[in-house]
């Protein structure tokens, strides 16, 4: 029982990590100067969105 609480524990964190993640990738991505750097972080929250989508 503990082993399933904790595998279900770490599932949860990483989907809020990502979450989390995401929101802030895209803060930054619209605060950034450089077309190409918010060009990246807009990938890499997209990643983290897919990562989300994928848990479902």
């Amino acid at each position: 029982m503990v082993k399933k609480a904790k595998t279900i524990q770490d599932e949860s964190g990483k989907i809020t990590d990502a979450h989390v993640n995401d929101g802030l990738l895209q803060k930054f991505a619209n605060q950034a100067d450089n077309p190409a750097e918010a060009k990246l972080l807009l990938r890499i929250a997209r990643a983290q969105r897919e990562l989300i989508a994928g848990t479902r």
